[in-house]
């Protein structure tokens, strides 16, 4: 006869074999998914060694083109520049070392070059202070800062034209308005036909809207055959594509504007030896007039200059 303790061990039976069942089931199950995932992880490795590969390779290769280019900038820009002089006209704050090489690019060039103008951030005359430092170095009594600013940029554009005194610059730097380095010629740092290069970039300390714009702007309405403006950006395309230009970048300022378009010739990065040999092959093409916007960020028309020399 049948009685419920039967009953109860049929059914704790019952139980215990479903749970050895849903053990076993579920080891095998698991085993399948360790084995896929494990089978998945192997050929994401073999595509990640064949990816590092390739990037080493390319790597390599553009080492080999970056040292190759420097190598050939000196002796493929010998004599671009002969009978020339250059100022540079530098924002303060840039890196020094970027703007030495390139300086060191024009002079291998076989230009003579005359030195540099540093701008600080006082020319920017933002207060009472470097408004009276303005007052001083230039004379006069201006009243405001913002008058002392326009005077100011006024006087270093008839100084870079040797249209006023040669002590003029020279003030200029006693007040910290201005650097004078590396002059290399006495008297008036500046001479008249002096080709001049404007830079400024990462770091620089004079406002772009107030002084170093407006400068170009001014040099561009006296003689649009003397002015190249370069930039040092702070950093390059992270893939390779290019340089990245700020909108408050000088060189995209000066992108932007029609008329100066027309007269200025821009490079925007010239830390790289194709922004380099931009910069010298512009500085020679103004002597015939043209003008290009140079390297590979947003307004450029090519990387060089492209007319047969």
């Amino acid at each position: 006869m049948i009685n419920l303790r039967y009953h109860v061990v049929s059914l704790v039976g019952v139980f215990l074999a479903l749970a050895i069942g849903i053990a076993v089931g579920a080891s095998v199950i698991n085993q399948g998914l360790v084995q896929q995932q494990q089978d998945r992880l192997a050929t994401i490795e073999r595509n990640l060694d064949a990816k590092n590969s390739t990037i080493g390779s390319l790597r390599r290769q553009v080492n080999a083109g970056e040292a190759y280019q420097e190598q050939a900038e000196a002796p493929l820009l010998a004599g671009h520049l002969a009978g020339s002089e250059v100022v540079f006209v530098v924002a303060d704050g840039v890196p020094r070392a970027v703007l030495a090489e390139l300086a060191a690019r024009v002079e291998q060039a076989g230009a003579s070059m005359i030195g540099e103008v540093w701008l600080t951030e006082r020319a920017g005359v933002r207060n009472g202070s470097e408004q009276r430092a303005v007052d001083t170095a230039l004379g006069i009594s201006t009243g405001s800062p913002a008058t002392a600013r326009y005077l100011l940029l006024q006087s270093l554009r008839a100084a870079l034209r040797k249209s006023s005194p040669s002590h003029v610059m020279a003030a200029l730097d006693v007040a910290g308005i201005v650097e004078l380095r590396n002059q290399r010629m006495s008297g008036s740092p500046i001479p008249p036909d002096a080709r001049i290069v404007v830079v400024s970039g990462d770091g620089a300390k004079p406002s772009v809207d107030t002084v170093m714009s407006p400068l170009v702007t001014l040099l561009a309405a006296d003689d649009p055959n003397r002015v190249v403006v370069a930039e040092i950006p702070p950093t390059a395309d992270a893939d390779g594509g290019g340089t990245t230009l700020t909108p408050d970048a000088l060189v995209a300022r000066v992108r932007g504007v029609k008329e100066l378009t027309v007269r200025v010739s821009t490079v925007d990065d010239v830390r790289v030896a194709s922004g380099r040999v931009a910069t010298v092959l512009a500085l020679e093409d103004l002597d015939t007039g043209l003008v290009g916007h140079y390297g590979s960020g947003p307004g450029a028309s090519s990387l060089v200059p492209v007319v047969d020399r």
